[in-house]
């Protein structure tokens, strides 16, 4: 076997732990050779280069290509290398200089067939890639513009372009995002006025989250494409606020004044507790998972008591009440999804929610369920790239639109 400081280009491509590794992202061990001046570095530096071009351009070539394709650029690399030291004589001695051209020759060659071959095989075999038949798809999710969260007093509009802030209002009302006080001066209420006061609003868009403290000290965690509307001060015998979208909800006790949280068709009654609401007015679903405390939930004059670990389902066939895993629902708040047996349409609207892109299906279910974890803290597309390997599906992008196929089982 070739030791690793006679490896060149093509001897580190064809190293099947050297393409893992750099296709993971654990360049340690070859770092640590290149450091100790164990392996070339230059052709170690090239074969890392193409590894990455290899990633970036490849996500929806089935196997048979991807084989061909390595191939072909394998071939290129090995003649670039072998027209670099024709006519220099037998000593086989090469300047730093002429090296590093051969080097940069070889790159180039490489990359141009892969990205020539793959925009071949993608317009020939994937034509929506750019010219999209919108008959064949549904839109689940679409790109919000602009993208900026909004908080409406009722004396002013405030655009926050910061990701995941915080917005605070303390026990007079005064409204704080990330600490910064918004000067506001107070206006002089009648107690009519006080009775039923004028309701803030609070819009996170898709591709922003944030949080959210009322005057009583509960606090929100509010996610991607939700509506929050409150009053700066709680006044009367409840609390009361209305949720369009996602929210993780700590509330304060108060047994004297219950927290009402409402959406479109449910209410839900706190005396103090934690629970994750997820009820956009856009899904075919609302949900209440009970993680602490007791929350009474009313729906259609029927109303059920939900324990800790409980979750309430409520669609239009009717409503479901069973245990479940609450770490599944409440994880979002802490940038990771787990998935349990969900279909991948179920995660690709999520995800498409959290980066506020567009994502087109095609118009029948793949019928696919994911287990498992992602991190929120890498992009959409390396997210997407990794996601469509296990999930078996192709997509093509253009214009922030990813547009979904399945593949053929």
């Amino acid at each position: 076997m070739k030791k690793y400081s006679d490896y060149k280009c093509i001897d580190f491509l064809e190293n099947d732990a050297f393409v893992k590794d750099f296709s993971d992202g654990d360049h340690a061990l070859w770092s640590k050779l290149a450091a100790c001046g164990e392996i070339d570095i230059d052709e170690y530096v090239e074969a890392g280069r193409l590894v990455e071009v290899w990633q970036k351009a490849i996500p929806q070539v089935d196997d048979a290509n991807i084989e061909r394709l390595k191939t072909r650029v394998l071939q290129t690399i090995a003649i670039g290398g072998d027209e670099g030291t024709r006519g220099r004589g037998d000593e086989g001695v090469r300047g730093r200089g002429d090296k590093g051209v051969r080097i940069a020759l070889s790159i180039a060659a490489g990359i141009a067939l892969l990205l020539g071959l793959f925009y071949a095989y993608t317009v020939i075999n994937n034509p929506e890639r750019h010219e999209t038949d919108y008959s064949k798809y549904r839109v689940i999710s679409e790109q919000q513009q602009p993208n900026e969260i909004v908080v409406i007093t009722d004396t002013k509009e405030l655009k926050i372009s910061e990701d995941n802030p915080k917005v605070i209002y303390n026990t007079q009302g005064t409204l704080q995002v990330n600490n910064k006080v918004i000067t506001e001066k107070p206006a002089k209420t009648t107690l009519k006025q006080a009775k039923a006061p004028v309701p803030n609003r609070l819009h996170v868009p898709y591709g922003k989250q944030a949080q959210l403290t009322f005057s009583d000290g509960s606090n929100l965690w509010v996610n991607s494409g939700t509506t929050v509307v409150y009053p700066e001060t709680f006044i009367g015998r409840t609390r009361e606020i209305y949720v369009n979208g996602e929210v993780y909800a700590d509330i304060a006790p108060d047994a004297k004044k219950p927290f009402v949280i409402k959406t479109d068709d449910i209410e839900i009654n706190v005396v103090g507790t934690q629970l994750n609401i997820s009820a956009y007015s856009t899904d075919n679903f609302s949900r209440i998972v009970l993680v602490e405390g007791q929350v009474s939930v009313n729906r259609n004059e029927n109303n059920l008591k939900l324990a800790p670990g409980q979750a309430f389902t409520a669609t239009v066939d009717g409503n479901t009440l069973e245990m479940v895993d609450t770490e599944k629902y409440t994880s979002w708040k802490d940038g990771v999804y787990i998935f349990d047996g969900e279909p991948i349409e179920t995660i690709l609207l999520k995800l498409a929610r959290y980066y506020n892109v567009t994502v087109l299906l095609p118009k029948e279910d793949s019928e696919t369920e994911f287990f498992g974890k992602l991190e929120l803290k890498d992009d959409f597309n390396a997210i997407i790239r990794n996601l469509s390997d296990i999930a078996a599906f192709n997509y093509a992008v253009k214009d922030n639109q990813y547009s979904i196929k399945y593949r053929t089982k």
